[in-house]
């Protein structure tokens, strides 16, 4: 059985809310930790291998390469430290050990900042493959914006397992 608990202050009407996620499986979902990183990211990219958001994101990058997965996970480290409505969990199974899947989330328990709804960018990519990665992405952003604008909302981005 799965079991997640977590409490999420002022989410739903100012009050502690606590939601439990139970599976008859052998996984337990947990927030993601800062020294889980490389790990989260191995079944991230693994499940992605060869779709056209790695292409977009790393075009002509060889994710297994150690010296891109270095530089990854401390451009990844910094980006969590300054998230504030984002929430990375980890799924892991209780069997190995080992993290079988992640989510993100985004919680937006009041209207976020002009600041919070900037539009997405890669700052490591240049020129056209910049503009293409950027491009995709503002798709999803001007969606979002479109349905969501700066109300309070919970959207959960992505589960992989």
């Amino acid at each position: 059985t799965l079991l997640l608990s977590s409490t999420l202050p002022e989410l739903f009407l100012n009050s502690d809310y606590t939601f439990f996620f139970i599976f008859n499986m052998g996984f337990v979902v947990v927030p993601a930790t800062l020294p889980d990183i490389r790990a989260i990211y191995d079944v991230w990219f693994a499940a992605f291998k060869g779709q056209l958001i790695l292409d977009l994101i790393y075009p002509g990058t060889d994710i297994n390469d150690e010296a891109f997965r270095k530089v990854h996970t401390e451009g990844t480290l910094e980006y969590w430290k300054g998230l504030s409505t984002e929430h990375t969990f980890q799924c892991i199974d209780t069997d190995t050990g080992k993290i079988a899947g992640m989510a993100t989330w985004q919680v937006y328990w009041r209207e976020r900042t002009a600041e919070e709804r900037q539009k997405p960018w890669i700052g490591w990519l240049e020129g056209d493959q910049r503009s293409r990665a950027e491009g995709f992405l503002e798709q999803l952003w001007e969606k979002r914006e479109k349905w969501i604008g700066p109300k309070k909302h919970v959207c959960e981005l992505l589960l992989i397992l």
